[in-house]
């Protein structure tokens, strides 16, 4: 298709992308490459520019993104025709300022689809409470968040159950694996169908800790009456009795 490139750079940091200013798709693979919020910089500050720039993904894995590289990329907010943004920042640190800041990425104009991979950043509560903020954007209708291994609690889980009260959601893919949510965060996620627009809902919240209540409350979900076509993954969920 004309005007459609994917390019890959496999464990390669080129801080001058001439490339993409003709681009509308590009993969930029930076996984284990020690990247920095400095080196980080230079890449969003030519991405956020990019005229064509429709679709981005960023595999930032195992670097060295921290907070402040999480600051930086939250810039591609300003890249004002893109649509599809996915950023794997694994094992980052990002923690939950860093949070905050990637949930400034609700004011990107155009975007459509957000995928955000968060696993294991020491986000806590805080930075999932920042997240849920995501739901507030006017544009957004696809929204996939990796919160796996962050320590979130009940705390937690109540600020993400806002989106039930996202207006323009379509589609929720939220994984929550490996974290301290009981009883009462599953009952109020269980509250996700409720959400206006929502076709498509998938909960991983296998390795946590409720009980049967929670059990319950997520058995409500898979109501056959249901508009909200859910995928529900409970794993090895220690059952607190």
């Amino acid at each position: 298709v004309r005007g459609r490139r994917n390019i890959l750079f496999e464990g390669q940091v080129r801080t001058h992308i001439e490339v993409v200013n003709r681009v509308h798709t590009l993969s930029l693979n930076l996984t284990r490459t020690k990247m920095d919020a400095s080196g980080i910089s230079q890449v969003t500050w030519s991405l956020q520019r990019a005229p064509a720039l429709r679709s981005l993904s960023l595999y930032l894995r195992g670097c060295r993104v921290g907070a402040d590289g999480a600051q930086a990329l939250a810039q591609l907010q300003q890249a004002t025709n893109l649509q599809t943004l996915s950023l794997d920042l694994v094992f980052n640190d990002v923690s939950s300022d860093g949070a905050c800041a990637l949930a400034t990425l609700k004011n990107a104009p155009n975007l459509r689809s957000l995928t955000l991979n968060l696993e294991a950043n020491n986000l806590g509560n805080a930075g999932a409470e920042a997240l849920a903020g995501l739901g507030s954007s006017p544009a957004l209708r696809r929204l996939n968040l990796n919160l796996a291994d962050n320590g979130i609690g009940d705390t937690g889980a109540h600020a993400l159950a806002a989106f039930k009260d996202a207006g323009a959601l379509h589609t929720l893919e939220l994984d929550l694996t490996g974290n301290w949510i009981r009883n009462s965060g599953a009952e109020a996620l269980a509250g996700l169908k409720k959400a206006p627009a929502l076709r498509l809902l998938s909960l991983d919240l296998g390795d946590n800790h409720f009980g049967v209540v929670g059990l319950s409350a997520l058995s409500s979900l898979k109501q056959k009456d249901s508009p909200v076509q859910t995928l529900l993954n409970l794993g090895r969920t220690y059952i607190c009795l």
